[in-house]
């Protein structure tokens, strides 16, 4: 008898501890979404360009642009980061790996079989290979789905030399740090819906996508 309640007070406090881990998490990501703001307040008061891309949407929108089941090659090397990123993209259903370098990530995505990740998240600034040289790799890899597989870098940087840098490595699009939930959603299940209108229409090569210019409608992929 003492066993089975010894047992159920761990599980109990097992509990108490995710939802503790929900709550804090919850309290990260407001607090990420009002620094996002501040931001962009001060860039509009400065006059800082501001460069396009993948922007918010209302909850209805992040409702409609679920990401249920798409599988994601999650690449980065700071550990709050990777777990808020996680956090974000598992809550909205998706099938996440990691890896902490470029080095790993190709690794991890030469060692499988094409088809095997439908989006992957590349930071650009990490140690042992950066993104864009990650990104170079995968591109000139023999792997059916090198030219066409989705590509998104998550960057602090957001000037013309940057976005010009992750064009040229061969990334699609881009997504801004601190990361937005919506933002970062949504991104992913576009550019799985754009990958998925291209193979369709027998449009492999790469080059011939917009960068940074996508449809701002996504596939339903509802968990609920």
């Amino acid at each position: 008898m003492n066993s089975i309640m010894g047992m159920l007070e761990i599980e109990e406090k097992n509990a108490e501890d995710i939802e503790l881990l929900r709550h804090i998490r919850k309290k990260e990501t407001k607090a990420i979404q009002e620094l996002l703001e501040v931001v962009d307040r001060i860039t509009e008061k400065t006059g800082i360009p501001q460069i396009d891309h993948v922007k918010d949407f209302d909850n209805e929108s992040i409702h409609q642009a679920s990401i249920c089941g798409i599988h994601i090659l999650l690449v980065e090397d700071n550990e709050l980061n990777m777990d808020i990123a996680e956090y974000m993209l598992s809550d909205a259903g998706a099938i996440i790996e990691k890896a902490v370098n470029g080095l790993e990530a190709w690794e991890q995505y030469d060692a499988k079989p094409a088809g095997s990740f439908d989006v992957i998240l590349m930071d650009i600034q990490m140690p042992v290979m950066d993104g864009y040289e990650a990104t170079q790799k995968i591109r000139s890899s023999n792997h059916a789905d090198a030219k066409t597989i989705p590509i998104i870098a998550m960057t602090a940087g957001v000037f013309p030399k940057d976005v010009e840098a992750a064009k040229q490595a061969g990334m699609n699009e881009y997504i801004t740090k601190p990361l937005n939930g919506k933002e970062l959603v949504n991104a992913v299940a576009i550019a799985k819906k754009n990958n998925s209108n291209e193979n369709n229409s027998n449009e492999n090569n790469s080059k011939n996508r917009s960068f940074l210019k996508q449809e701002s409608n996504a596939d339903n992929f509802n968990c609920r």
